[in-house]
């Protein structure tokens, strides 16, 4: 059975390998066995390896690792600061999420970091995906109906608080989030 998932896994990398018009030497390549064991333990890997051909394409010039899932917060604040409008924001913090979560994954599947480090990475992503959103939500709200500022004419932020497996920096894939 074990077999059978992984001999299926590694026809599906062949065909998405195919798709996108990559080329790759499969006999040499020694990025191919940790793509096929994420593959064969996540749809969801294999989904968006469909759906992010560059993604594939990174993955299969170098294996991602603990180091290559940290700096959240710069990485999409580079990501956001081309965004122009809300629609554009929800696509850009979605393909984000998706890209890092299934970087996350392919990580675990391969145990190349602890179970404890990819929580703790989730929780980060989680953070600078939240915190991303409100600063760039909170920038076009100052400009269309100016900054809020307390009596003291200090500028007042908008707080949100991480409750449950967030604020424990305990998430794992399919923990949803509990704010204030």
């Amino acid at each position: 059975m074990l077999i059978q998932l992984f001999s299926e896994s590694k026809q599906k990398l062949h065909e998405l390998i195919a798709q996108h018009h990559l080329h790759i030497d499969l006999q040499n390549s020694a990025g191919i066995d940790p793509l096929v064991k994420a593959i064969a333990l996540s749809d969801f890997v294999y989904q968006q390896l469909q759906k992010q051909p560059e993604l594939l394409a990174q993955w299969l010039a170098k294996t991602p690792s603990m180091d290559d899932c940290d700096r959240y917060a710069e990485r999409l604040q580079a990501v956001l600061s081309a965004v122009k409008d809300e629609d554009q924001l929800h696509r850009e913090l979605r393909l984000f999420r998706h890209r890092e979560m299934a970087t996350l994954s392919l990580v675990q599947s391969n145990q190349l970091g602890s179970t404890q480090q990819v929580f703790e990475r989730l929780s980060d992503l989680a953070e600078a995906l939240i915190l991303g959103a409100r600063d760039w939500l909170f920038a076009r709200m100052c400009q269309e109906y100016g900054t809020p500022m307390n009596e003291l004419g200090e500028q007042q932020e908008l707080l949100i608080l991480g409750m449950g497996k967030l604020g424990g920096r305990e998430l794992n894939f399919s923990s949803d989030i509990d704010l204030i």
